[in-house]
């Protein structure tokens, strides 16, 4: 068999004939698309630490919300904090006068 015999039976593989091969314009889009999503991961991320900023200044906040509540609570339980009768406190939830006095 001759060497010009051998390569008609078993040529070269082609990207045409390859199955699952890119074209040089599928590859461009593909690597394109992957650039898109790259920017798209990065903009995730910069909102994610941004929340993460966020839940951490809530979260000190709620605390020391608590702590001053505690303390009202402390200081009423002792008899120390004497709440004042307000306009809302004499009237309904409305703040409209009662019918009935």
């Amino acid at each position: 068999m001759s060497n010009q015999q051998g390569s008609q039976l078993n040529p070269a593989p082609s990207t045409k004939s390859m199955p699952g091969a890119l074209s040089a314009d599928q590859f461009t889009l593909f690597l394109s698309a992957i650039q898109e999503l790259n920017g798209t991961i990065k903009g995730q991320n910069d909102i994610l630490v941004a929340q993460k900023t966020i839940l951490i200044e809530q979260r000190k906040t709620l605390e020391d919300h608590g702590k001053k509540f505690d303390v009202l609570i402390r200081d009423a339980l002792k008899g120390k904090f004497v709440l004042k009768t307000s306009y809302y406190a004499r009237n309904n939830s409305f703040g409209r006068r009662s019918a009935v006095r």
